[in-house]
């Protein structure tokens, strides 16, 4: 039986269900398999119920990834792929010297991607496969950004194409279609493979007033869904601010609802808010979001929100709209842009644009034609490639 290692710190966000995906579908896929992740979780329900219904196929490796440096500075990102990648060799070394590891799996290797390319053999001989989700030096070059790159920008696409040509690697997964095809037409025998980012989503039979009703949320007027972790690049300020220069009656009610970081939680806090939130046209949802207030919550929008500030990448968000039949407001670049105008799938703006934003709130909910012929990934069904590509 082979013994697949996959190391992943992060349990955040997304981490898990990739990681849970991934670990249910190799362990049905006759791999043992042993998970490394942070300490933290170690008493952490959803893991701890992963490995009970893989109790014969699935072990639990816990480490300290607590010396990794935040910052979005150059000599940081050093310091913090430098850190990573060392990390991953102490513990491949630690975990392969009590099991011989047939393959490594890096759920998101974008924590160390430079370093790995600089010296893509942390494991020594044994190989290794990872998902890339954060490369974006492709935008520019094919009218995603009109941020024309830098020299930095310029070394991590030649360190990625490195990277992709390793012996090393088995398969370097994106989940950009558009960075697959850039590569491709450039080096036609790389490791790289596109995966559709999975979604695994349940639609509700509930009406969109019952799911309003449900939230206590105004049935008279359109519903805009700001949803997932908010920050400054959720776009969150330039949302309200385009909403509150409508006219009342023009107003759509606006839902934001995920864990804020302190900042919004702050400037959402400020007098100018207030008003909007007694009267229901803004509703602050300030928390994790369980999957059936998830669901209730698509269901109940007229469209979601997807002004992003700077993100050049896909979002779950998205495919979380088209399963809902939602219209998305998008930024006008990176790949959600793409994808709102490939696949008619709303409006996209550009977010600095107030008058802009604001059009799209009041021409709700007509903003989309939802015929895309794109359809959301369930989470195994992407697992199982992936699987079956690196066996």
């Amino acid at each position: 039986m082979k013994r697949l290692l996959i190391i992943e710190p992060q349990l955040s966000g997304h981490h898990f269900r990739y990681l849970d995906w991934i670990a249910s579908a190799a362990c049905d896929s006759d791999w043992q398999v042993t998970i490394a992740t942070d300490h933290r979780f170690c008493d952490n329900a959803t893991l701890v119920s992963l490995r009970a219904r893989h109790a014969d196929r699935l072990a639990l490796h816990f480490d300290d990834f607590s010396g990794a440096k935040n910052g979005g500075g150059l000599i940081e990102l050093i310091q913090r792929e430098t850190y990573y990648w060392k990390k991953l060799q102490a513990i491949f070394r630690k975990v392969n010297s009590q099991t011989t590891i047939d393959h490594v799996l890096l759920p998101f290797a974008d924590i160390c991607l430079y370093a790995l390319a600089i010296n893509s053999r942390p494991f020594g001989k044994c190989p290794w496969s990872a998902i890339s989700m954060r490369p974006a030096f492709h935008c520019y070059e094919i009218g995603l950004s009109e941020n024309k790159p830098g020299l930095l920008t310029r070394i991590k696409e030649l360190l990625f194409f490195r990277l992709a040509n390793s012996h090393a690697v088995g398969k370097l997964c994106v989940i950009d279609p558009c960075l697959a095809e850039y590569v491709t037409a450039r080096q036609p025998n790389s490791r790289v493979l596109y995966l559709q980012d999975p979604a695994d989503i349940n639609v509700p039979a509930v009406s969109r007033e019952q799911a309003r009703s449900t939230l206590g949320l105004d049935t008279t007027r359109p519903v805009v869904l700001l949803y997932g972790a908010v920050d400054w690049r959720k776009g969150v300020r330039e949302l309200l601010e385009a909403q509150a220069s409508l006219p009342l009656e023009q107003q759509p009610t606006v839902v934001v609802a995920g864990r804020q970081a302190p900042e919004i939680r702050n400037w959402l806090a400020g007098e100018a808010w207030q008003q909007a939130i007694q009267q229901g046209r803004l509703n602050l949802i300030d928390r994790f979001i369980t999957e059936d207030e998830e669901s209730l919550l698509f269901s109940a929008c007229d469209a979601v929100w997807l002004g992003y500030r700077g993100h050049l990448g896909s979002s779950g968000v998205l495919w979380q709209a088209l399963a809902f039949e939602r219209p998305v407001i998008s930024c006008d670049e990176g790949l959600i842009g793409w994808f709102t105008r490939t696949n008619d799938l709303g409006v996209s703006v550009q977010v600095s644009d107030k008058e802009a934003v604001a059009n799209a709130l009041s021409a709700l909910p007509a903003t989309a034609n939802q015929a895309s012929g794109l359809t959301p990934l369930p989470g195994r069904d992407f697992a199982a490639r992936l699987i079956q590509a690196i066996a």
